[in-house]
């Protein structure tokens, strides 16, 4: 029997939903995985004292040992209808008091507790003491507020573990999305566009996927920039680029004989088990037949392309932008889409939403798209191995 695979989750910031998405997920995940916890303590005894907290728990030993020189904590959420406890190990590397916090309320605390945990749980991983990473959302304005440079959890997570190339993929049964940029205004990404750097994106997210499916007999579709794919330049000439780069990216597949440039983008966690069959992340989801070889297309009008991707036509999708790619998938399947961070030494999933500092202790968060996020982390650790679920 295979054993239960260790998932780290970090809090996130403990101001905003983390904590209460946290408490309404655990139930679901116990019994597949075993469970730590990184982040504030402080976050869910605050979210204890809100009218809408009905969850209980009790602190006591850890269930299990993780390799750590820091003290754990055990953490048993009580099940109202079974008494039963669900457990999992808590470590707080950075203790707060309850008056340090306060419910939706952004702050150097909370920035300072979601930062530590996210250092703490990179070099866990980094150490291989669990498979797979869930992140809950943190605050990038809390972070900056204790004096710290930062871009987000994958400018973090790519420096911390000195890869060569991420890329965030969003994946949901549905669609799947590479972001050719992602946090930066849309003048810059206009500015900063060229034919080489769209091409090293179309060729990391195409060849990442065909490492984690195990075959290359994909069609993927590139979005334009500009409406109707700039009409031959009459919208602009940024496409013009974009057509240039799926030409390069396509003739460098073929000259890699479809797999990654490990040189240019480093090896892949998957790449050693891509001889296997191919693989479904979904695997109650059809996967589309497809003729054998890989068709790249582009540039496509972006105002149609995620439609075609979402009916089945294009297994990936590229888009140029930030809320270009996001739009379209969180309206498509806002409760399943997962961001997937590629290019890291480890497993690294996280929901598609942010800290909910508008609704932090109201009780209504939705926490299905975290166990969506904690679902797919732990069949994409078991695809790292060599398993299949």
């Amino acid at each position: 029997m295979t054993p239960l695979p260790t998932l780290i989750i970090t809090l996130g910031d403990p101001s905003g939903i983390g904590p209460e998405i946290l408490l309404k997920s655990l139930p679901q995940l116990t019994h597949r995985a075993k469970i730590v916890i990184i982040g504030s303590r402080a976050g869910v005894e605050l979210f204890s004292k809100s009218e809408n907290n009905v969850y209980k728990w009790l602190w006591g030993d850890p269930p299990f040992s993780i390799a750590n020189s820091m003290e754990s904590f055990g953490f048993y959420l009580i099940d109202s209808n079974s008494d039963k406890m669900h457990s999992a190990v808590w470590l707080d590397p950075y203790p707060l008091s309850l008056n340090k916090l306060k419910l939706g309320l952004p702050s150097a605390n909370s920035g300072k507790s979601s930062m530590e945990a996210l250092v703490l749980a990179t070099r866990l991983m980094s150490s291989h003491k669990a498979d797979a990473l869930v992140t809950l959302p943190i605050s990038k304005t809390s972070i900056i507020a204790t004096g710290e440079s930062f871009t987000g959890h994958t400018g973090y997570l790519m420096e911390a573990t000195n890869s060569k190339y991420t890329q965030m993929i969003f994946m949901s049964p549905k669609m799947k999305v590479a972001l050719h940029t992602v946090h930066m205004s849309l003048k810059r990404v206009i500015e900063s566009m060229d034919a080489e750097s769209i091409s090293q994106s179309i060729e990391f997210s195409v060849g990442s996927f065909i490492e984690l499916m195990g075959t290359s007999n994909f069609r993927i579709g590139v979005a334009a920039l500009n409406p109707h794919a700039g009409e031959n330049g009459a919208f602009g000439n940024e496409d013009s680029l974009i057509e240039e780069a799926v030409r390069g990216s396509i003739a460098k597949f073929k000259k890699n004989n479809y797999s990654l440039d490990v040189e240019k983008f480093g090896s892949s966690i998957y790449s050693k088990y891509k001889p296997h069959h191919p693989w479904n992340p979904y695997p109650h989801q059809e996967m589309v037949k497809r003729e054998d070889g890989l068709r790249i297309e582009g540039p496509l009008a972006a105002d149609s392309v995620f439609k075609r991707s979402y009916d089945g036509e294009f297994d990936l999708v590229v888009a140029m932008y930030h809320d270009q790619g996001l739009i379209p998938i969180k309206f498509a399947e806002p409760t399943l889409a997962v961001n997937v961070t590629f290019g890291l030494p480890f497993v690294r999933t996280s929901p598609d939403h942010g800290t909910g500092f508008d609704i932090a202790g109201l009780g209504i968060a939705d926490h299905r798209n975290f166990q969506e996020a904690s679902r797919l982390a732990l069949r994409l650790s078991m695809r790292s191995k060599g398993l299949f679920e």
